[in-house]
């Protein structure tokens, strides 16, 4: 099945990799974030730029993959 995604490689341009970056979309929760979120004045739908940590939850009502973020910048 294809996606349409490619994988990023080292030191590759963010402009290569665009044209799927606007397709993609996730629902997520985040705890603690509050305060960042008001502090960066984030609005729904801004695009934000991430560093994270993979990892996955194993709890029986939020499993499933986890990103735990390092760095949060907003797009430019």
């Amino acid at each position: 099945m294809e996606t349409g995604l490619r994988p990023v490689q080292a030191g590759q341009s963010p402009a290569a990799t665009q044209s799927w970056r606007s397709n993609v979309t996730f629902k997520a929760m985040g705890w603690g974030l509050k305060e960042s979120c008001d502090q960066m004045q984030l609005l729904a739908g801004d695009r934000l730029d991430i560093a994270y940590q993979l990892g996955m939850n194993d709890h029986p009502e939020f499993g499933g993959l986890e990103l735990t973020l390092q760095d949060v910048v907003r797009s430019k």
